[in-house]
């Protein structure tokens, strides 16, 4: 069984599990002092009375103040903010290793393998939650690799959320009205936000920014959609937020130049602008069937090799992400 490293740590390190052919391995991974006022007593004095009875030895006792200084009230310490961890996966393509099995379940062998044992280790791990950035399936709307991919998501443990990104083998490379509606009501919606532990999570459909031509209005919604939700975090005083989509923003240097597998410059750097405005701390995609790695000041651009196939030497597998008060790993 073979383990690696993401090629550029998310801040510390990102920790990768891999799956070999029926295999699956994890990278074991002042208190104020009291305000006493000093009462200042009056000595009071008295005339000496020759036939009075000799002055007591016991000295009088000292006037007390009305007000005694007023207790200062207790403060609430905030509870320490607890580390906690999510799953990242990607890519589960039912149809990509042998695109000549369409339609025939029973040859989806190592995509079912795969992703069932993803699934099961998610299980075994108890994340407080599991996404999978896009390419759910290879064909658009294919109904017997849907049925696949929902009849493996059903195992998940129910008390595991599981979120769904939207790719372009699920879109299509050039959304469609008809298409978006499609994907919309088979699986859900294709952008959306979700807060957890003070944390705010936004997912994009990224094929929507990569190529709108087909759905213009689209793309302004999801622009506004985008500016909505940055603010709504903002408000909220969101420890860290987080962007989820498919296509990679870009993949080692936010000025790279265009190509398959990352957003158009063109709104690569609009979205970027409003990231960075709002101090997203990072990005999570797939698509690239490989792991990368990318920075544009602050922000990281993470990109998660597939649970499917794989196109380069990294292997098949998932991230896992943990949350601090201050970073991300």
């Amino acid at each position: 069984m073979t383990t690696t490293k993401s090629p550029s740590p998310l801040r510390a390190h990102l920790l990768l599990v891999l799956i070999t052919p029926l295999f699956l391995s994890l990278v074991t991974w002042a208190e104020k002092p009291t305000n006493n006022k000093k009462t200042n007593s009056k000595h009071v004095s008295e005339k000496k009375n020759p036939k009075s009875k000799p002055a007591s030895s016991k000295k009088p006792a000292k006037k007390t103040s009305k007000n005694p200084a007023k207790k200062q009230p207790h403060k609430h310490t905030p509870k320490p903010y607890k580390p906690w961890f999510f799953i990242q996966m990607s890519d589960p393509q039912f149809g990509m290793f042998d695109p000549r099995n369409k339609n025939n379940a029973a040859k989806y062998t190592k995509e079912i393998n795969n992703y069932s044992f993803a699934v099961t280790e998610a299980n075994r791990l108890k994340p407080d939650f599991v996404v999978v950035t896009g390419d759910l399936i290879q064909d658009p709307g294919d109904p017997t690799q849907i049925s696949i991919l929902k009849r493996i998501n059903a195992t998940l443990n129910k008390n595991i959320p599981l979120h769904l990104v939207a790719g372009n083998h699920d879109v299509g490379n050039v959304p469609t009205p008809k298409s978006l509606a499609a994907y919309r009501k088979t699986l859900g919606p294709d952008y959306y936000a979700f807060a957890h532990k003070q944390c705010q999570f936004i997912v994009l459909n990224s094929c929507i920014c990569q190529h709108p031509q087909k759905a213009p209005t689209e793309w302004d919604k999801h622009i506004e959609f985008l500016k909505q939700k940055l603010a709504e975090a903002k408000h909220n005083k969101a420890r860290h937020i987080v962007l989820f989509m498919h296509h990679p923003l870009f993949i080692k240097d936010p000025y790279e130049k265009d190509g398959y597998f990352v957003i158009p410059k063109i709104r690569r750097l609009l979205i970027l602008k409003l990231l960075k405005q709002y101090n997203v701390r990072a990005v999570f995609a797939g698509h690239y069937h490989r792991n990368a790695y990318g920075r544009d000041g602050k922000l990281e651009m993470v990109t998660t090799g597939p649970v499917g196939k794989p196109l380069g030497s990294d292997p098949s597998g998932f991230r896992i992400i943990k949350i601090f008060p201050k970073h991300l790993e």
